[in-house]
């Protein structure tokens, strides 16, 4: 996930070509961490739902905790690499994030929820500053006309991250089956040591970004400067119908993808279709590289076609995929998932590029509302686990495919509202 934060137009001061290139390569490292640390927390909700026997509405808390942390650090990460700068401001999130990581350890010898919680709170934190700050910087390691190469290699790095937490997490964390019926079976001795298995994973995690911090604090980076020295104009949200709508489509979308990724992919896949966590997990691992290899070629094919037009197919591509999961046998759910990673890709992008849509000096703005929006991938899916609670899965799919309807009224009408007003 990305931000458009073009009016930071940022600038190399003469930087040799080996050291933008050892930079680009680092910042492509903290890209796939990212990544990797954003969904490992999908793979904990299964984990930390058998370990202390949470309902799915309780288990989405782990959600809530680290998309919270996004909403609460946009603006506080801003004024920070605005005061300090994207080198000082990029290690501050990348020490944040070793800390979240480190705080996994004194969390599973607690053996209590609120602890995991907090580090999970912690670690969301430290990523939502580094999503701040790297987006804009990588466009600036290298010659202009390459910077939208750039960008977009460094993203297939935090799709990268993405493919491989749920194959490492799988591995590490749900070799043993647990659930209700087995924990509550088990003596407190026996849950210690089933939660301690977090331990060397996540202090591999603290020691890889503090490496990462490292490095990064020690290079020679170019200087940063912004060169839109105008004063800032007044922007008040009234002004930009379809921005309003497109704020409501990034909290609801990102409600009904991680609902989907965290809700339903391993349970759903464990009860309908019979597969362990692990043999689920490989699924989610080929929605991620799906969900890749369409971001690639999508970049084509908006070349060639309308935002709007593909962000309404490609919603109308999940509610199709969401309904035949449902009433196909549930032999045929595990490709159906994955086949989600082909539809969802393009999704996000459409929505931001069509939300930012004329909107000039005022993007910067924007952006940030957008970017706060991404709290709807704690909110709903808690809501849609109680949902879950109260009726069955079924039920929640179709509340998440309800969230893609609205997705689809975007790309179809909502973002052309008030647009003739610009």
């Amino acid at each position: 996930m990305s931000t458009n934060n073009d009016a930071a137009q940022l600038q190399a001061q003469g930087q040799p070509s080996q050291s933008l290139t050892a930079a680009f390569v680092s910042v492509c490292g903290i890209f796939l961490m990212v990544g990797f640390s954003q969904f490992m927390t999908g793979i904990m909700v299964s984990y930390l739902q058998g370990l202390f026997s949470l309902t799915n509405f309780e288990a989405q808390l782990i959600s809530l905790a680290f998309f919270a942390a996004y909403f609460l650090m946009a603006l506080p990460a801003e004024r920070l690499l605005s005061a300090y700068g994207y080198k000082r401001g990029i290690v501050v999130g990348l020490v944040i994030c070793a800390l979240g990581a480190a705080l996994f350890i004194p969390a599973s010898q607690l053996l209590q929820y609120w602890a995991f919680l907090g580090s999970v709170c912690v670690l969301g934190i430290g990523v939502a500053t580094l999503q701040v700050g790297i987006n804009p910087y990588v466009a600036v390691l290298g010659p202009e006309s390459s910077a939208a190469a750039r960008v977009s290699l460094a993203n297939g790095c935090t799709a990268l991250g993405a493919i491989l937490a749920p194959k490492i997490g799988s591995a590490l964390f749900l070799s043993d089956e647990l659930n209700v019926k087995v924990t509550a079976a088990l003596s407190p001795e026996q849950l210690l040591e089933k939660a301690s298995i977090v331990q060397v994973p996540f202090l591999v995690v603290a020691a890889i970004f503090l490496v990462l911090a490292l490095v990064f604090s020690a290079m020679k980076l170019p200087e940063m400067k912004s060169s839109n020295t105008a004063a800032a104009e007044p922007f008040s949200l009234s002004n930009y119908p379809w921005l309003i709508l497109g704020i409501a489509c990034i909290f609801i979308y990102m409600g009904g993808q991680i609902g989907v990724i965290n809700l339903f992919f391993l349970p759903y896949l464990q009860e309908k279709a019979g597969l362990t966590a692990t043999e689920a997990s490989t699924y989610l691992s080929y929605f991620f590289i799906l969900q890749m290899l369409g971001r690639f070629g999508g970049s084509a094919l908006m070349t060639r076609y309308a935002a709007g037009g593909l962000l309404a197919l490609s919603a109308a591509g999940m509610i199709g995929t969401i309904a035949a999961v449902q009433l196909m046998p549930g032999s045929a759910a595990p490709y159906l998932f994955a086949l989600m990673g082909v539809f969802d890709a393009l999704c996000f992008g459409n929505i931001f590029s069509l939300a930012i849509k004329g909107l000039g000096d005022a993007t910067k703005k924007a952006s940030s509302f957008l970017f706060m929006a991404v709290l709807g991938g704690a909110i709903l899916p808690a809501a849609i686990g109680k949902i879950v609670d109260l009726t069955s899965m079924g039920v929640g799919l179709w509340a998440a495919a309800a969230c893609y309807g609205y997705v689809f009224y975007y790309g179809l009408v909502g973002h052309k509202v008030g647009q003739k007003a610009v």
